[in-house]
């Protein structure tokens, strides 16, 4: 039966389909005498390599595990039992099934390059990088700017008989404005925000973003504008389509009612827009394109719009949860979302070709990213100051 239920949990949760609940008594069960001879077991199954499993230094099996769990579910589980677990054996197959699913080989000291750790861990101390939070400058109508990261939860401004109201990270608005009056919502880098718009449209605002939006959507139109990286659950309205005007307004999405995510940072290759549910249309210059869920429209060749089937949706959101996620993804990508994010400079002093696969939660210090790339053996880094130098 213990086994049985240990294959069981093993296979939700590296198809992502394991509840909160199931993922508490995956996490018991790994503990259990006997768990890792039935991962290797499994292993074999599932055609996966055996240098995955690795044993671990007692004290590198608790820090690897905490950079594993940290901002996760099962974070405060394993916190408040770790006078039960045996750290090594439970690290050892956390780090197998976080490599199993994300990409990445935690290989034994002997198979890392142990300048590499040491070139990240010992600048950890004196690094001026730190991870980003939820924080936002909201500009009122008249110009007035509010720091939102530094106001308390409740009424923040009130204009044109509209109020703006904070609570648990999300501001949001009570009353009947006016069209002409707009708000400016932007982060800076390091920063994120979620806005509930006067229609009752939520926007997550990545790092470096903004959206411009009237106080009262009265047109026939609902039009926003926006910059940088935006995700988006539109209100459904059929007799009010919803419109998203990228960057100088010269791309627009249409929408009746869906979710989508749009990149449009000016350092990107590319402007995407990403559908996940509903439909939307592209519309520039050089003409229109449908949409449908999976599907992604990249804006190439000055503005030619392509159509990108079968999107990993997990890659492109990931960022709303606070998490990297990246698949085959080259490192100037990578490092470009590490720069917004940790609001630091990127320098580089080699030319790196390789892809990576990861997926690391947000939350954890510069350092700890950083090391987690460097343990593939593909690439190291450098701090000096607010500066990430890669090397290799």
């Amino acid at each position: 039966m213990y086994e049985q239920s240990l294959e069981s949990l093993f296979q939700k949760y590296i198809d992502k389909s394991i509840s909160p609940s199931e993922k508490q008594e995956f996490f018991r069960l790994l503990n259990q005498p006997g768990s890792m001879k039935l991962l290797r077991d499994y292993g074999e199954k599932y055609n996966i390599p055996d240098r995955l499993f690795t044993e671990l230094p007692d004290d590198k099996a608790k820090e690897i595990l905490k950079a594993i769990l940290q901002g996760s579910d099962e974070n405060a589980t394993i916190d408040n039992h770790t006078r039960h677990v045996s750290w090594v054996r439970l690290a050892a197959a956390a780090v197998f099934v976080l490599a199993f699913i994300s990409g990445f080989y935690y290989l034994s000291s002997r198979k890392v390059n142990p300048d590499a750790e040491k070139t990240v861990s010992n600048v950890r101390p004196k690094t001026k990088i730190q991870p980003g939070h939820q924080g936002l400058v909201l500009t009122l109508n008249d110009g007035k700017k509010i720091i939102l990261d530094t106001v308390k939860d409740g009424i923040v401004a009130t204009q044109n008989h509209v109020k703006i109201i904070k609570k648990n990270g999300i501001i949001s608005y009570v009353g009947a404005g006016m069209q002409t009056a707009y708000n400016t919502a932007s982060t800076d880098k390091g920063r994120r925000y979620r806005v509930l718009l006067p229609d009752g449209t939520q926007v997550w605002l990545d790092a470096a973003s903004s959206i411009r939006y009237p106080l009262a959507f009265n047109e026939k139109q609902r039009v926003v504008n926006i910059t940088g990286q935006a995700y988006f659950e539109v209100a459904k309205n059929p007799e009010q389509p919803f419109i998203v005007k990228i960057n100088d307004g010269a791309t627009q999405v249409e929408v009746l009612g869906t979710h989508f995510n749009i990149n449009a940072y000016p350092d990107e290759d590319q402007i995407t827009t990403t559908l996940l549910e509903g439909k939307v249309k592209i519309s520039n210059q050089s003409g229109s394109k449908l949409l449908q869920p999976g599907q992604q429209a990249q804006l190439v060749n000055k503005g030619q719009i392509k159509i990108v089937e079968n999107v990993n949706l997990n890659e492109v959101t990931a960022w709303k949860d606070n998490q990297f996620y990246f698949v085959s993804t080259d490192i100037k990508t990578i490092m470009r979302q590490a720069s917004r994010w940790y609001d630091a400079d990127v320098e580089y002093r080699a030319n790196i070709n390789d892809r990576f696969n990861a997926e690391i939660p947000a939350s954890i210090n510069i350092s700890d990213f950083l090391k987690t790339l460097e343990l593939t053996g593909k690439v190291k880094f450098t701090i000096e100051n607010k500066k990430i130098i890669v090397t290799q």
